[in-house]
């Protein structure tokens, strides 16, 4: 009898230790389901959990992807300035706009402008062509000059059917507009016949690709010794006939962009029309805002552009600067192109055209004498700048 309690008993603890295992398991099996991703399948009559693990952490994804599929739609149309500015490099006076190796003989030239496409200085994305900028940096810096170098992105003549506005890449991505302009009624000057190159520079892509030029040129110039700054195109003229909400801020989006890329070397911009000529006047504010020097393609005695007639509201406030191109948009003489320049325009800075073989007038014979009747130009620094 005794025998028989305790092969019960025996039992009994056997099925309780089975039941608490039973429990156990349950509980465990619960506890990693809770980590598990399960699914029915009624079919079979089963229930098959797959653990879950940590996905891998995504690598962090390229800052500026290239190209960029989807470019930023709202960037930052107007970067602030640099609070604490490097020195502004302030030269005044008479500078040559072509033939200006002319400049290196001279004295009372103080330097010129080397005028370069962005297709001739670009030739293929990310590689540039720059032996002849900085062999011509160096002619200057011997001869204690200063250099100024046009980044330009728009043709208006003949040889803007060799396509030289912009690289191939851009043409790809159709950011290139070509036009054939007859401006025979424009001028009254016959056979005035010419090619416009126009970049759409407003496209986000495009425009992207245009600052990073920028930022690329500034680490390669911006510390030579007789690097001035670098100069824009007209404002006249824009590829893709853009609003005039996007012209405006592509405007400034770009010249803020290369102006802060070049500490030191004020950037120059050719105004003188834009739609509508009110958005003229917020341009000019932009300038005043970041230390941008105006200048401007068109000496016309007897005629200001519409840049022109903001410059005794900005004299003193920014640098004021023009240029003196080629035909039909010339004075009848350097005297008269001078009086106009110095009285009605009030320029700081002024950029003579003396090449006998496409002007009426030669530098020696023609300019000359009028910048030494005239004398240096010796304008203050403008409250824009940080050149005191």
């Amino acid at each position: 009898m005794n025998r028989i309690k305790s092969y019960k008993t025996a039992i009994t603890i056997g099925i309780v230790s089975l039941v608490a295992t039973f429990v156990a398991l349950a509980f465990s099996a619960v506890a990693k389901a809770a980590d598990q991703e399960c699914k029915e399948y009624d079919d079979f009559g089963i229930t098959v959990c797959i653990e879950e693990t940590a996905p891998e952490p995504e690598p962090d994804p390229d800052p500026d992807p290239d190209p960029d599929p989807d470019p930023d739609p709202d960037p930052d149309p107007d970067p602030q300035p640099d609070p604490d500015p490097k020195k502004d490099m302030w030269e005044p006076g008479h500078y040559l706009l072509n033939g200006i190796n002319e400049a290196l003989k001279y004295p009372e030239i103080k330097g010129g402008i080397a005028d370069y496409w962005w297709r001739e200085i670009e030739p293929q994305k990310g590689k540039y062509k720059t032996a002849e900028l900085k062999a011509q940096l160096e002619r200057f810096r011997k001869a204690g000059k200063i250099l100024f170098v046009r980044f330009d992105w728009k043709a208006f003549n003949t040889r803007a059917r060799k396509l030289l506005c912009a690289p191939d890449y851009i043409f790809k991505m159709d950011g290139v507009q070509l036009r054939y302009y007859d401006e025979v009624e424009r001028f009254k000057h016959k056979g005035h016949k010419i090619w416009k190159c126009l970049t759409k520079a407003h496209l986000p892509k495009v425009k992207k690709e245009i600052k990073r030029v920028g930022t690329d040129l500034a680490k390669m110039f911006n510390n030579h010794p007789a690097f001035g700054g670098f100069v824009f195109p007209e404002t006249a003229g824009d590829g893709g006939s853009p609003s005039e909400q996007e012209r405006l801020a592509t405007w400034k989006e770009l010249t803020a962009h290369w102006n802060k890329a070049t500490p030191g070397h004020p950037l120059m911009v050719n105004t003188n029309y834009i739609v509508p000529s009110s958005s003229m006047g917020k341009l000019f504010e932009h300038f005043q805002q970041h230390g941008i020097i105006a200048s401007g393609p068109d000496l016309m005695t007897g005629r200001k552009s519409t840049s022109q007639k903001l410059h005794p509201k900005y004299k003193g406030k920014i640098g004021l600067s023009v240029e003196n191109q080629r035909a039909p948009l010339v004075a009848k003489s350097p005297a008269r192109a001078w009086q106009w320049a110095n009285k009605e325009l009030e320029v700081d800075y002024i950029f003579w055209t003396g090449n006998k073989r496409k002007e009426p007038w030669r530098l020696k014979e023609d300019i000359l004498p009028v910048i030494r009747k005239a004398g240096p130009i010796n304008s203050p620094c403008p409250k824009s700048l940080n050149c005191e």
